[in-house]
């Protein structure tokens, strides 16, 4: 699944709660979710949470939708941070 935030330009911790709920439903279906999310105050957000390092973050939704090993910044084991 493809989340395009491509032209959020803020996100309040119900967002980044939503974000984590998805990414954490999709694991359970074994699949994943990869945010479109160019760098910017939303992006610099999920790295001061450091869910950079759990979620799957591409520049364009394109990147997204290849999968391209590249544009990825999450760690492999893909585990949210306890209390998020």
């Amino acid at each position: 699944m493809v989340a395009d935030l491509t032209s959020t330009r803020s996100c309040y911790s119900t967002g980044i709660r939503n974000i984590t709920l998805a990414h954490q439903h999709a694991r359970t279906l074994e699949g994943q979710l990869r945010l479109a999310l160019p760098a910017g105050v939303v992006h610099r957000v999920l790295e001061l949470l450091g869910l950079d390092k759990v979620l799957l973050i591409y520049p364009t939704v394109a990147a997204a939708m290849d999968g391209n090993e590249a544009g990825q910044s999450a760690h492999p084991t893909g585990q949210v941070p306890v209390g998020l």
